[in-house]
């Protein structure tokens, strides 16, 4: 696939070297994707974590089910399919 600059004067193609430079970097973007959406799930866990810190307090009971949510949370970075199919634990109502 050529790439070119786009100038007033017309495009103009990439040289080789560029060529494989923007290949490179495509290619170091792609082989981040299973960071950056880990991350992204890692953040989601987090707040739904924060949202329940209440049920980790002293002087609160937790209700039944509470605290096996928030480990099954803590667990969701080992779960097979991390970080792409990920299976949230469902809050106990």
């Amino acid at each position: 696939m050529h790439r070119f600059h786009h100038k007033t004067s017309g495009d103009v193609p990439f040289t080789e070297a560029e060529e494989l430079d923007a290949d490179n970097r495509e290619a170091a973007w792609e082989a981040g994707v299973d960071i950056r959406v880990a991350a992204e799930v890692r953040e989601r866990r987090n707040a739904l974590l924060a949202a329940t810190d209440y049920a980790g307090l002293a002087d609160y009971t937790a209700k039944a089910g509470e605290l096996e949510y928030r480990q099954a949370l803590r667990d969701v970075p080992q779960q097979n399919g991390f970080p792409e199919n990920i299976v949230w634990p469902q809050f106990p109502f």
